[in-house]
């Protein structure tokens, strides 16, 4: 708590410095020190500060301070001619180093282009983060039982899908209903065709946009664009090193020789090899050596801790507790979902469509209609009604919630499948509407298709 509050107050402090000191100059020398000195600090202080603070201090406070020399970098009156809504949300939300898109507040993009992608960022943002979170809550579950190498690497994975594939695909959209027109901080890394068309294009934009506009221009100037290149890498190096090796507490060296390896191949090896030979090593590169960048202390002293934490949390609780609790969620969300079915025909101007429909095909359609939410409608009453029968693993309340998780993992098909993202109304309520539905339908699915006949099998399992 210490670190984090001496963090919060170093860092008001160069935001009073980055907002009120007006010379030019002075400007510019402390945008090129600040890094620096803010580095030779936490590594003299490191001593003092328990792992997790200092992972608090080498992650968010540095951030924030690479965020203060950027805008140093610009004169008073251009950071003070910024919205002020942007500039709290580039200083306080944005893990980006581009101050540029804050400056000025517009509407919301109408043209197709941009919202299309970001509708669908969202969309994919939101699954992997589900995923990552129940990927955290299962391992946390099960921490005490698995090899500490596998709980590891695994939690690894899951941090990365919850942290960059989900909330850093869905941020984008949530700055651009604000009214700000900032880039994807991801770019499909799983499409780069090489090694650096996977770190100056698709990974972790922010960290690009941090080299390019503090890095690269002094480093091409001095060393050539291949010494620049290497530079980048070098100083990625460094930045991992104070990221992962200062908290964890040792590991020193490894992150540096990572970045160093895809450095050299970058300025020697990319260039000279064709599309196919290209992918191969980008991937070869990225994952063969990834227990260099994650070494054994980052993943002894800051991984797996979080895992036993939360396994102790968990287990506050027993397994038919929380089993019992999402039966009762499971039951709410079928009225949840009718909710939301009750305003189709109006959002979706059944209205105006349906009439071209001949008379016995609008019969149909209704038809059709009535037996959904009939469906919806049972699923919710029998599922709370038979709480305790799914609870015991009674055949005839698991084989209905068999039929009900089904149901709705066709639905989860149909909407992967057959409809198209593109298919979907314009506006962020339709957008948001079609995340949290998709999100509930596979929770629905997972819960009653999988859930209960797995509890049913271990439970026959321990009779035995």
């Amino acid at each position: 708590m210490a670190a984090l509050l001496v963090s919060v107050f170093v860092y008001a402090l160069v935001l009073r410095v980055v907002w009120f000191v007006e010379s030019d100059r002075v400007r510019k020398v402390l945008a090129a020190w600040l890094l620096p000195v803010s580095l030779v600090v936490m590594l003299v202080v490191g001593g003092l500060l328990w792992p997790v603070e200092k992972l608090i201090v080498s992650t968010l406070l540095l951030l924030g301070l690479v965020k203060c020399a950027v805008a140093l970098r610009r004169s008073r009156a251009d950071v003070r001619s910024f919205s002020t809504l942007g500039l709290g949300l580039y200083f306080f939300a944005w893990p980006g180093a581009n101050m540029a898109p804050f400056k000025t507040r517009v509407a919301p993009a109408e043209d197709e282009t941009v919202r299309r992608p970001l509708a669908r960022a969202l969309f994919i943002g939101a699954t992997c983060a589900v995923v990552g979170i129940a990927s955290l809550l299962t391992l946390g579950w099960f921490a005490t039982s698995l090899s500490s190498l596998f709980l590891g690497w695994a939690t690894i994975f899951a941090l990365l899908m919850t942290v960059h594939f989900g909330i850093g695909e869905m941020l984008p959209w949530a700055v651009h209903q604000l009214g700000f027109r900032v880039g994807p901080l991801f770019r499909a890394p799983l499409a780069s065709e090489s090694l650096i068309d996977f770190w100056s294009r698709r990974w972790n934009i922010s960290f690009v946009e941090m080299n390019s506009l503090l890095f690269l221009r002094p480093l091409r100037k001095r060393f050539g664009a291949g010494g620049a290149i290497f530079g980048t890498f070098l100083l990625s190096g460094l930045f991992h090193e104070i990221a992962l090796s200062y908290p964890a507490g040792g590991g020193w060296g490894g992150p540096m020789l990572y970045f160093l390896l895809h450095g050299a191949l970058c300025v020697l090896v990319v260039p000279r090899l064709n599309g196919v030979a290209n992918r191969v090593l980008a991937w070869a590169a990225i994952l063969g050596p990834l227990p260099l960048l994650f070494h054994e202390p980052v993943r002894a002293t800051l991984i797996i801790p979080l895992d036993y934490q939360l396994s102790e949390l968990l287990h506050q609780r027993p397994f038919e507790w929380w089993f019992s609790l999402c039966l009762w969620l499971g039951s709410i969300g079928h009225f949840c979902i009718l909710g939301a079915s009750f305003q189709v025909p109006k959002r979706l101007g059944w209205n105006e469509d349906l009439p071209k429909l001949s008379r016995f095909n609008r019969k149909v359609f209704w038809t059709y209609g009535a037996f959904i939410v009939l469906c919806i409608v049972s699923f919710g009453i029998m599922s709370a009604l038979l709480h305790g029968e799914l609870l015991r693993g009674d055949k005839a309340a698991v084989t209905i919630s068999i039929f009900i998780g089904v149901f709705w993992a066709a639905r989860v098909g149909t909407d992967l499948f057959y409809f198209k993202h593109d298919d979907w109304p314009r506006g962020w309520e339709f957008e948001v509407g079609h995340v949290a539905l998709t999100f509930l339908f596979g929770c629905l699915s997972v819960l009653f298709g999988l859930v209960v006949p797995l509890h049913v099998l271990w439970q026959f399992t321990q009779v035995r």
